[in-house]
């Protein structure tokens, strides 16, 4: 059976639906437990966060909007772009007939992002990498066995397969073993706990309170069925959002009573504006570029910088991953002989205002310090090739400026004449 058939899943009828034990296997591969609060921590319940969902938003959509492209280094110095290469639109363009190049690597820092372990899977047709498939990593169960790394991989249907190391790219983060990654959601349990406990109960407050601005309070004690139906009048006049603050009116020789709302606490508020806070530093994030406070207003060379520091210090090290472990399969760059390898374009991210770019460009194209040529700028600007200067373009061009000399006299004597007329 093939890798792809393994990847999405397709069985014959005999296969056995999964059991228990397959949760369990699943669960056990991300280590899930319950944090301190009692929440149990998996990458489908953090997402439910937005602080969560809006910083690995934020990553894999900045490195999918990355181009990965291939270059060859030349004998002489410098590299070309080496769009020829079939490897080239693996990478760049179609990884696989049903995702873009910006799905496959935007899934693949999600996944980095989330288990710390990225895979990906190939096809092969007549010998050669026709295409790249993504592998889940709560499914993959890496282990080494008698010296060499092998890959365990479960399918939705419970059944595992080991693949051949061959056919897995593997990309990890920070390990202790070399072998596998670590999970920042995993290891961020009791942070994440406590956020996911902090919103439900402020859900559940807002679903089921009852407590007004006030109460008024009876003295003597109430019978039974005098208390079930002020039980029930309070609710129906004070239980959701829409009947919140209301002050209630009871009877009979009632004393209203001031009720402080726990919501309203200082320590509540500062304990969700520090829960994004950690989250932004679990993920290496601004807390400012997913909704948190800046700690001061924010300018162009601000935002200019948070950029640069998002990209050196929170994007590069996943990048520089990737790039490693493609470059690296001798089934996508056979040889190094050849000078190819794949580079994301990170000047993608930091493209300037036209002002900016124009002053750069001048520079660069200084006849002493410079260091480019115009075809270089000219490409950078996505501009078309400036034409070569042929005899026929030159006088053309000669023509098209006599006439042009021509109709502007006769415009001009014309205009005298009629002035002396």
């Amino acid at each position: 059976m093939s890798l792809v058939t393994r990847i999405l899943g397709a069985r014959a009828p005999e296969a056995r639906t999964p059991g228990a034990e397959d949760t369990l296997w699943i669960r056990d591969a991300f280590m899930a437990a319950k944090a301190g609060t009692g929440e149990y921590v998996t990458v489908e319940r953090s997402l439910r966060l937005d602080s969560v969902f809006a910083a690995v938003r934020l990553r894999s959509d900045a490195v999918g909007a990355l181009p990965l492209k291939t270059y060859q280094r030349q004998r002489g110095g410098g590299r070309i772009e080496a769009w020829f290469e079939p490897v080239y639109r693996l990478l760049h363009d179609e990884p696989n007939p049903e995702m873009t190049a910006m799905a496959l690597w935007s899934l693949g820092e999600t996944h980095l992002s989330t288990w710390g372990n990225a895979y990906w899977g190939k096809e092969r047709t007549a010998g050669r990498i026709s295409a790249l498939w993504p592998l889940y990593p709560e499914r993959m169960r890496v282990s080494r066995e008698r010296g060499r790394k092998v890959f365990r991989y479960r399918d939705e249907l419970g059944r595992e397969d080991e693949l051949d190391p061959r056919d897995v790219i593997h990309v990890w983060g920070l390990s202790l073993d070399g072998l596998v990654g670590l999970s920042p959601i995993a290891f961020a349990r009791e942070v994440i706990g406590a956020a996911l406990a902090g919103v439900e109960f402020s859900a559940r407050f807002f679903r089921n309170s009852a407590v007004p601005r006030g109460v008024i309070q009876i003295a003597k004690e109430l019978k039974q069925p005098a208390a079930d139906r002020l039980r029930k009048a309070w609710n129906a006049a004070h239980q959701g959002p829409e009947n919140m603050h209301k002050v209630a009116v009871l009877e009979d020789g009632a004393e209203f009573k001031p009720i402080t709302m726990p919501l309203e606490d200082a320590q509540f508020v500062e304990q969700a504006k520090l829960s994004v806070q950690q989250v932004a530093r679990i993920f290496a994030v601004s807390p400012e570029l997913i909704g948190g406070e800046s700690g001061g207003s924010l300018t162009y060379s601000t935002v200019e910088g948070q950029a640069i520091h998002f990209l050196t210090y929170g994007l590069r090290p996943d990048l520089v991953r990737m790039e490693q472990a493609l470059a690296r399969d001798r089934d996508l760059f056979p040889g190094e002989g050849r000078g190819l390898y794949p580079e994301f374009l990170v000047d993608a991210m930091l493209r300037t205002d036209a002002r900016t770019r124009s002053e750069i460009h001048a520079r660069a194209l200084d006849p002493v310090t410079g260091w480019m040529n115009r075809a270089e700028v000219r490409a950078l600007e996505n501009l078309p090739p400036e034409q070569a200067a042929t005899p026929e373009a030159l006088a053309a061009s000669a023509r098209e400026a006599t006439a042009r000399v021509i109709a502007e006299l006769a415009q001009t004597n014309g205009g005298a004449r009629h002035a002396r007329a």
